[in-house]
C-alpha cells in the first residue's frame, strides 16, 4: 500500500508540471491523490490508516480525521498540498457548496508554514468572488456558536491585502465598503449580520506584514 501511495504521488507531481495536466488543473485538479479516511472509520480491524484514491475529495470530507489529515499533508509534496487548496477553493467558487468550506476549514486547522500562508492568499480569492456566500456560512456558524477557523483566515486575508497596498487607509476603507455592500438591508436579520460583519472588519490589521 505504501509503495502504491508513493507511486501515485510521484506520478501526480511529475504530471503536475506538464502542459496537459496544467490545462486540466485550471478546471479542476483531480483532487488530491490519496485522501485519508478517519483512523477510527468503521471501528473495525484493519481500517486504521486506510487510504483511498478519491476522484473527488468532497465525497469523503466528513470521514477525514484531523490527525490523519495532518500526517498526510506533512508527508505529501508541497505542490500537491497547494493543489488541494486550489481544488477546494475553486470548487466553492464554481459550485458554492458548503462541503468545500468544511474541507477548507479542516485543512486550515492542521496547516502551518507555506500552506497556511497560501490559505490566506487564496481566501482573498473567495472574498473577491463569493463573499456573500462565504459570509453567510461564517454567520451561520457564528450564530450556532461553532468554532470556525475560516473567520480568522478572512481577517488575515483582508489584513494582508491592506498591508501590501500603497495607501493602507484607503485599502481598508474599500474592503469595508465592498463587504458592507454584500448585505441585504431588507433581510429580517440584517442588523445582526451587520453587527457581526463590523466585528470582523474591526479586526483588520493594516500592518499585518510589517
Amino acid at each position: 500500500m505504501e509503495h502504491f501511495k508513493t507511486s501515485i504521488v510521484s506520478s501526480l507531481v511529475k504530471n503536475y508540471s506538464s502542459r496537459y495536466f496544467m490545462g486540466k488543473l485550471k478546471s479542476r485538479f483531480i483532487l488530491l491523490l490519496l485522501i485519508i479516511l478517519n483512523n477510527s472509520y468503521g471501528q473495525t480491524k484493519n481500517k486504521s490508516n486506510t487510504y483511498v484514491f478519491a476522484k473527488d475529495v468532497y465525497l469523503n470530507y466528513s470521514k477525514i480525521n484531523s490527525d490523519s489529515l495532518k500526517a498526510f499533508l506533512h508527508k505529501s509534496p508541497s505542490v500537491c498540498n497547494l493543489a488541494l487548496v486550489d481544488s477546494v477553493i475553486n470548487k466553492f467558487i464554481s459550485k458554492g457548496d458548503k462541503k468545500s468550506l468544511i474541507m477548507l476549514e479542516k485543512i486550515r486547522d492542521v496547516s502551518d508554514g507555506e500552506l497556511s500562508e497560501y490559505l490566506v492568499e487564496k481566501t482573498g480569492k473567495i472574498a473577491h468572488k463569493k463573499f456573500k456566500l462565504f459570509f453567510e456560512y461564517l454567520y451561520a456558524e457564528y450564530i450556532a456558536k461553532k468554532r470556525n477557523s475560516l473567520e480568522g483566515l478572512l481577517i488575515e486575508s483582508w489584513s494582508s491585502e491592506a498591508s501590501i497596498s500603497k495607501d493602507r487607509s484607503q485599502a481598508v476603507k474599500k474592503i469595508k465598503l465592498d463587504s458592507r455592500k454584500s448585505l441585504n438591508k431588507t433581510e429580517s436579520d440584517y442588523n445582526n449580520k451587520s453587527a457581526y460583519l463590523e466585528k470582523l472588519l474591526e479586526k483588520i490589521k493594516p500592518d499585518y506584514l510589517d
